[in-house]
């Protein structure tokens, strides 16, 4: 399928955050036989944003951390169609058709940015509702069975789907006049994850909430759509209104669906007034913008002319799947010159990733931020920054070797230098990418082990000695 098929075509797909993720995986599967548990220790809990880690460490176990993460990767990008298509048929019957567009956001910023988990939720997350509305029409103990499970498993993914889901529910439960007992059961699906979040935030200490200006969100928001191509991305969103406009005009079957108009617009005013940081997350505002978009396709009724949309969309899904392809296939000699790289170094080597941001305008075009976490896989590299956020993720590192701040994290601009002296004692390898103000202090520390492009790799001389 169209969809999938650059995810199995190239080498290395060009997902910015997923090789870390990867990485964390891979490394959790191999704690007792790699040498990594002296570095690394597994922190396993009933915590969000488990479900890719559980997913990828169990496949390995019949297949390769590369093919597990493209399964993984596959799952995640059908997943959406036939999920927003469920949804649409209890939610606006007659209107199924308008899961097309559900395409146009599966290979979006949060997918090329890597944020599986996000992806995974967002289709979990319309399962979920239609299976609220198809429970509530019908109550039936199987379809109630359903709702928890999917709901639980929506928990376990992410805590924006799951946020999204029960605050719709909850709206709708006030909007429609259902049987009360039956609305009670419905909402005792969410109760399992509704308590594990309650316990998992008491638990942690609670980061400082953190507002952005009003001026720095669009009124727009095209991250639900976002690929590699700014003018790509408006044309398709004029397109898009064109479309919809076409539709509406003089259409005597139009009408507006109540409770989803209001939910949607409920979403696009928190949108407005969540702030940058709240709890562990950043920008958690804009993790809303796709369901906001989904919701969306039932806010209308249009009658028949809801089959005009059919063809505009699976037209837009083409061009932009061509070119996404096209950039994916193009970004390969770039990133095999990265992994060239790992043969440089030694397996089990303390490596020191020193990335730096080169200017490019979109994060998604970002895909050698991350790209040193495939040496943790291919040579069982010994890093600092794997993802292992206390209480978002299932992994410790407690390495007593020094660790810079900024490091390989965003926004990778270096605002003081490392402690060369640290550096030098602690680590056997600096994986550098475009930090030319480095080199005069890094060339007497070690050899250029590798060179290419805007990517140097110095061995140290005094590296590992302790």
């Amino acid at each position: 399928m169209a969809l999938v098929a650059p995810v199995w075509m190239v080498p290395h797909p060009p997902l910015v955050d997923y090789p870390n993720h990867l990485a964390r995986a891979y490394v959790l599967a191999h704690l007792d036989d790699s040498g990594f548990a002296e570095y690394y220790a597994a922190d396993w809990g009933l915590r969000q944003y488990l479900l890719m880690d559980l997913v990828l460490v169990a496949l390995q176990k019949v297949v390769s951390i590369d093919v597990a993460g493209r399964l993984l990767l596959t799952v995640v990008l059908l997943a959406l169609p036939p999920a927003v298509w469920f949804f649409l048929r209890v939610a606006s019957p007659g209107h199924e058709s308008l899961a097309a567009w559900s395409l146009l956001l599966c290979h979006n910023f949060f997918f090329l940015t890597g944020l599986v988990n996000l992806q995974l939720s967002l289709a979990l997350c319309f399962l979920v509702l239609g299976l609220w509305l198809r429970y509530v029409a019908a109550p039936r103990p199987a379809r109630w069975a359903w709702l928890a499970i999917c709901a639980s498993l929506l928990y376990f993914t992410h805590v924006v789907g799951f946020g999204v889901a029960a605050l719709a529910a909850a709206w709708l439960a006030l909007r429609v006049r259902w049987d009360r007992r039956v609305v009670a059961r419905a909402a005792a699906a969410f109760l399992p994850g509704l308590l594990l979040f309650v316990a998992a935030s008491s638990g942690s200490a609670a980061s400082a909430v953190e507002f952005g200006s009003l001026g720095s969100k669009p009124l727009v928001p095209l991250i639900a759509i976002e690929a590699y191509s700014q003018p790509l991305d408006y044309a398709t969103f004029a397109v898009m209104v064109a479309a919809l406009f076409l539709v509406w005009w003089k259409n005597p079957e139009f009408r507006w669906n109540g409770p989803w108009l209001e939910i949607c617009l409920l979403l696009y005013l928190l949108y407005w007034i969540l702030p940058v940081r709240l709890w562990t997350g950043t920008y958690v505002y804009l993790r809303l913008v796709p369901f906001y978009w989904v919701a969306g396709l039932a806010a209308a009724r249009l009658g028949r002319r809801a089959r005009w949309l059919l063809p505009v969309a699976l037209l837009l899904f083409a061009v932009r799947t061509v070119h996404l392809t096209r950039h994916w296939t193009a970004q390969q000699p770039f990133l095999a010159s990265l992994a060239r790289s790992f043969d440089s170094v030694p397996e089990h080597a303390r490596v020191l990733p020193l990335v730096q941001w080169r200017g490019e305008q979109k994060q998604v075009l970002l895909d050698y931020s991350h790209f040193w976490a495939y040496g943790v896989i291919e040579k069982r590299w010994l890093v600092p920054y794997l993802f292992h956020d206390p209480g978002v993720h299932p992994l410790r590192i407690s390495p007593a070797e020094y660790v810079p701040e900024a490091g390989a994290y965003p926004p990778m601009i270096y605002r003081a230098p490392p402690d060369w002296e640290q550096v030098r004692r602690d680590y056997d390898y600096v994986w550098a990418f475009h930090v030319p103000e480095f080199e005069a202090e890094l060339a007497p520390m070690g050899a250029v082990a590798y060179e290419g492009g805007d990517l140097k790799v110095y061995r140290l001389q005094r590296g590992g000695e302790r």
